[in-house]
């Protein structure tokens, strides 16, 4: 599980060299296993390189596409206060974009069964690939929908089964599942 942070440290020099060979990835799932394997075996496709970053060596500045100086936030934003801090300090911004490709399920939430540990996931048992987005990574919208997010599939899977996991009892890692549709199609998915 992972948790949102104001800021990521990225290193710029490992004993006085200047690291090019790094990358930044945006995902707003925790990646599965396969996943990150799939990540570190094919980074150069998938992730931002942070090669602009040697572009401070020459200016003493920031100035890329991707990378730029930190440009302050509105006082509305969220974390507005903690960037707005850091703009004199010579950091630096970065732009990670999310995947073009998600899948987003819409669940009704019912406040007095559901758990912040239930999740829905997305399974292909033929690629052995799965994905879990728990209700607690998403919010519920004004409709009372939770919008859970997926992505970052191998290619080679083409089609999913969706199941809910339901808390079997609180307080334990044990988990009902209960498998909603089969053999979904992606593409019929994506939007």
């Amino acid at each position: 599980m992972s948790y949102p942070m104001p800021h990521v440290w990225l290193p710029y020099k490992l004993l006085g060299e200047v690291q090019t060979d790094c990358y930044v990835y945006y995902s707003q799932a925790s990646l599965s296993d396969l996943e990150i394997s799939s990540l570190e075996a094919n980074y150069a496709n998938i992730a931002v390189s942070i090669d602009e970053m040697s572009v401070y060596s020459q200016q003493q500045a920031f100035e890329g596409e991707h990378i730029y100086a930190l440009l302050l936030a509105k006082g509305s934003s969220f974390g507005a206060h903690i960037i707005n801090e850091q703009n004199d300090s010579n950091i630096a911004a970065i732009t990670v974009m999310p995947p073009k490709n998600q899948i987003t399920l819409r669940y009704r939430i019912c406040r007095t069964t559901d758990q912040p540990d239930d999740f829905m996931m997305l399974r292909n048992e033929e690629q052995k690939w799965s994905q879990k987005v728990y209700f607690r990574q998403a919010k519920a919208d004004d409709e009372g929908f939770l919008n859970l997010p997926f992505s970052g599939w191998p290619k080679e899977v083409e089609e999913v089964d969706i199941l809910r996991g339901a808390s079997a009892d609180l307080g334990t890692t044990e988990y009902e599942l209960s498998v909603l549709k089969t053999k979904i199609k992606i593409s019929e998915l994506i939007g």
